[in-house]
Order: C-alpha cells, then sequence, then structure tokens
C-alpha cells in the first residue's frame, strides 16, 4: 500500500491504540444504551418511509447486528495487530462474507436475505441461478411466475436443496433451466417459495441481462448472403459499405479486430432491433453534401426485454472516426427495461476504443443513451444530440473532450459521466428533464463557456467528483443551478467551483450538501441539509 509507512507509523503509536480503544468503548455503549437503541430505530423509520436509493428496497437494520459487527471489527483488529506491526498490511479481510453469517444465526439475528436469485434468457430458455447465503440448508419448494392479480403459473414443483457454502467448494450455489414459455411476458413476476429452519419464505428472482454471442449471425456471412455492394477485403481485414442504402434485419458480429468503413452518401437501416456489433474499429466518413444516416429501429417485444438496436464497436486497435454522420431513432418509445437484451444501454456504443467524432448528429434516439462510450478516450467537436429519450451522453471511466456542440430536448441527463476524466467548451444545453451535466463516481470535469437553459438541475457533481467551469450562464433551472452531494457512501464529498457564473430565474443557486463543497465565483457557500426537494432532486428519495 502506497499508505504503508502511515499504518505502521500508527501501529507503533500507543496515543492512536488509547484513542481506538476510548472510541470502541463509546461505541459499544450507545449501542446498548436503550435511549440511543429507540433513537437509531426511531430515524431508520423515518428515512427508510422516504428513501429508495436506484430502486432497491431498504431492509431496517436491527441493533444487534451493529453490536455483531463492532465485535467482528474488534476482532479481526486483534488478530491483525502483530500484522500491522511487521507491515504485512491486508487490503481486506480473508473471510468469505457467507461465513460471517453464521455470527448472526447463532445470536438469533433475522436475516435480511437467505436467498439470491438471478434469472437469465438464454437461447428461449430459463436460466435460473440461486444462492444459499446462509449457513444452514435450503429447501427450494416450487417456482413460478406470479401476474399482477396473484395468479401463478408454475414452472416447477419439484423440489431440490441448496448446501450451505463450503470452503474451497460451490455448492452453494445451484442454476436450473427450463423451457421458455411465451406466454408468460415481462410483466410477471418469477417467484420461488423456499424453506429456511422450517419456515416458508418467498424471493423475487431479479432479471439479468448477458451478452449472448449465439444470437447474433455471423456478419461475413452475412454480407455474402446480402448480395450488396459490402466490399470485403479479407487480407486487410477492412469491410466497406460503399455509397448507397442498406437495411440490416438482423443481429451481426463482425469478430477479430476488423475495420468497418461507411463511405459518404451511405444510409443503413438497423431493423426490427439488430445490433451491428463490431470487434475492431468504426470509420464513418460523411461529407457535409453527402452525410452517412444510421437509422435505428427498436424491436420492443423481443424475449419480452427488447432489442434496441444500433451498432456496438468494441475492442478497436485502430481509432473509430465519426465524420459528417446522422444516427436516428424512434423518439419516445416505450422501453420497459434500462438495458437490452443484449446488455447494451446505448444506441452507439464503444468500449475500449480511440473515438473520434465530427459533426455527427444523434435524433430521437430511444436507447437509455444516446451515445455510450465506455473504457476508452474520446475527442468529440460539433455534437449535436436532440429528442433523446433518456440521456444525450453517457461516458463511464473514459477520457475526453467534447466542444462546440449542443443538446436539446432530452429526457434525462445532457452529460452523464462516472469514473471520467472530461473536458467540455461551448456547449449550449436547452430543454433538459433532469441534469444539463452530471459527473459522478470520482470523475472530474472541467468546463468552460456553457449555456444552460431549462433544466431540473444545472451542474451535479456527486461522490467524490469535482467540476471545475467557468463562464457559465444558469437559466430557468427548476432546482438546483449547481449540486453537491454524496448518493454513494463508499465515496465521498463532491466539489464544484464556479467561476464568473451567472444565475437567472433559478430555485436554488446552489445546493451543496453537508459534506460537499460549492464555490460561486470565489465565495465558498453553505453547507446545509437537504430538503426534501432537494433530495429529490438528488435522487435521494422517491417523488
Amino acid at each position: 500500500l502506497d499508505n504503508s509507512k502511515y499504518l505502521f507509523n500508527f501501529a507503533h503509536d500507543k496515543k492512536f491504540w488509547k484513542e481506538v480503544l476510548k472510541a470502541l468503548k463509546k461505541i459499544e455503549n450507545q449501542l446498548y444504551d436503550e435511549k440511543y437503541v429507540k433513537q437509531f430505530n426511531n430515524l431508520q423509520n423515518k428515512w427508510l418511509s422516504l428513501m429508495t436509493i436506484d430502486d432497491i428496497n431498504n431492509t431496517k437494520v436491527p441493533i444487534e447486528r451493529l453490536r455483531y459487527n463492532l465485535n467482528l471489527f474488534v476482532k479481526y483488529l486483534y488478530d491483525n495487530y502483530e500484522t500491522l506491526l511487521q507491515r504485512d498490511f491486508r487490503t481486506h479481510y480473508p473471510n468469505d462474507g457467507i461465513k460471517d453469517v453464521a455470527g448472526y444465526e447463532k445470536l438469533g439475528v433475522p436475516l435480511a436475505s437467505h436467498i439470491r436469485a438471478f434469472s437469465f434468457l438464454e437461447n428461449n430458455k430459463l436460466s435460473l441461478e440461486i444462492k444459499n447465503q446462509t449457513s444452514n440448508p435450503i429447501q427450494i419448494d416450487k417456482i413460478y411466475y406470479e401476474d399482477k392479480k396473484g395468479r401463478k403459473y408454475y414452472i416447477t414443483k419439484n423440489s431440490f436443496t441448496i448446501l450451505p457454502y463450503k470452503q474451497g467448494e460451490k455448492r452453494h450455489v445451484v442454476t436450473k433451466t427450463f423451457p421458455l414459455n411465451p406466454k408468460y411476458p415481462n410483466k410477471y413476476t418469477l417467484k420461488i417459495d423456499y424453506r429456511y429452519k422450517n419456515k416458508n419464505f418467498v424471493k423475487e428472482a431479479v432479471l439479468q441481462f448477458r451478452n449472448h454471442d449465439f444470437a447474433f449471425k455471423d456478419f461475413l456471412e452475412f454480407a455474402k448472403e446480402a448480395n450488396s455492394t459490402i466490399q470485403v477485403d479479407s487480407l486487410n481485414k477492412r469491410v466497406t459499405f460503399k455509397t448507397g442504402n442498406y437495411t440490416i434485419d438482423k443481429s451481426v458480429f463482425l469478430k477479430g479486430s476488423w475495420e468497418v468503413v461507411f463511405e459518404k452518401g451511405v444510409n443503413i437501416l438497423l431493423k426490427n432491433g439488430s445490433l451491428f456489433k463490431i470487434e475492431g474499429s468504426l470509420k464513418s466518413l460523411g461529407t457535409q453534401k453527402e452525410p452517412v444516416t444510421v437509422k435505428v429501429e427498436t424491436d420492443t417485444s423481443f424475449k419480452d426485454m427488447g432489442k434496441w438496436g444500433g451498432i456496438f464497436t468494441l475492442r478497436g486497435e485502430k481509432k473509430s472516426v465519426i465524420k459528417n454522420t446522422i444516427f436516428k431513432g424512434q423518439g419516445d418509445i416505450n422501453l420497459k427495461n434500462r438495458q437490452d437484451y443484449y446488455g447494451i444501454t446505448g444506441c452507439i456504443s464503444f468500449y475500449e476504443n480511440e473515438v473520434e467524432i465530427e459533426n455527427g448528429s444523434f435524433i430521437d434516439m430511444q436507447c437509455e443513451d444516446a451515445l455510450n462510450i465506455v473504457k476508452s478516450s474520446f475527442k468529440i467537436d460539433k455534437l449535436f444530440i436532440k429528442n433523446s429519450r433518456a440521456d444525450a451522453f453517457d461516458s463511464d471511466f473514459s477520457k475526453g473532450e467534447i466542444t462546440n456542440s449542443k443538446f436539446e430536448d432530452i429526457g434525462n441527463d445532457g452529460i452523464d459521466v462516472s469514473g471520467t476524466l472530461i473536458k467540455i467548451k461551448n456547449i449550449s444545453f436547452k430543454n433538459i428533464s433532469d441534469k444539463a451535466v452530471s459527473v459522478g463516481e470520482a470523475s472530474t470535469l472541467y468546463g468552460e463557456d456553457l449555456f444552460i437553459e431549462n433544466a431540473t438541475s444545472g451542474i451535479v457533481s456527486k461522490d467524490l467528483s469535482k467540476a471545475y467551469v467557468k463562464n457559465v450562464t444558469l437559466k430557468n433551472i427548476r432546482g438546483s443551478a449547481l449540486l453537491a452531494f454524496i448518493k454513494k457512501a463508499e465515496y465521498g464529498s463532491a466539489k464544484i467551483e464556479c467561476e464568473k457564473c451567472s444565475f437567472e430565474n433559478v430555485k436554488y443557486k446552489a445546493s451543496p450538501q453537508i459534506g460537499s463543497t460549492i464555490i460561486v465565483n470565489g465565495q465558498k457557500m453553505k453547507e446545509m441539509k437537504f430538503t426534501r426537494k432537494q433530495l429529490e432532486e438528488a435522487g435521494l428519495v422517491v417523488k
């Protein structure tokens, strides 16, 4: 560890250990103080009635669990004391979390969950993965779909047992596969009846998504069968779409570090939710007079979750270049999930690529992200995104810049980044349903010459992120022009510095949650406890 010398010094500091023991004793006294326990439970009841983060229902924490965790912490502390003295530092304690559950069970602490259940739709089959999270056997009795009226449609009534965790084995995880019945649509809930310590329980299986190569047709076979003007250069591994019209009516995959080129005047229709997956790079080389046009149509009914369609470019050895290209979608159509059957969130997506975009337009894009860039570098100029159903531009764990661009009539966020270093300059945002700019999960943003008009929030920084902006106009903001807060506790406080910022008709000029920082034109704004409206705006409570 980089900080090992500091840990080493602390480990040999008697004053440090004295303070640690004093703090532990104080915590112990609180956890057994009746007044504190009552206050703790009342606060939980208050906030659990408000808070639902990321649509996950929160479970009340029993005070017994905190007491047990304290004992566990003290035990780990003493167990590792000698290693601290020897500078043999551990980044985590090696025990599996499942083994700790045994301690809860012995104390009679009620477990929040006994099993974890995930379902997958694969090759016209339903795959169900169930994990025993306890130190006792679990009896699975029935697996079934349940409709909104409580009617049950059984997949199986054959019972089976899932054994508890044993080190070195995976007997506590069981996978069952069943034929996929089209009679049970996505709106039905998949449930499991099971028994734990002779008591009956019900668990809902959570639908998960995987990227299935078997669902794709080999692109080279498709190109050969299409008998079109698609040119395939196998020697140089280059596919060229010559000027003309093309329809791709099934999802296709081009494997093995290819380069795909769209020449000027190319018009491509991705029909019935077809996804063009390219392992390599994409060059869409339109001109102002003869742009490339890509139309994306979604099949909302496919596998009861939908194929959104689009282009997914991954692991490119060469740069992907988009010039004078228009991407068109279907606008605000009803999509049931935040990702489609293939696990894709973007209509146009790049993964592990170097991306350059100049004069690219994304109109009426219906996916969760109009443009999604992940683990890549990017340089974008003259980007125009209009009438996006959800987020316009989304970037995760990337580095890049956007200049001279416009975002208009966006259904969710304009620019949304996580774990990303980004520079933006001369950007206009108009009619943004949620946040014009959102930086999260330890991102850093540098912005200059920004105009934001008609948005719920202007510039938002959360979870150890920093936004440094100047020459910013914020106009007609329904919530906070500047908002900084913590959403995920594993990160930390956020920061915004706004220089030469002007505000017109904004509800809140700056909203720094306690612990986070906002500086406006050199003046530090007072930290605050969020009101209910500000909690809603931050996405920390349900509206």
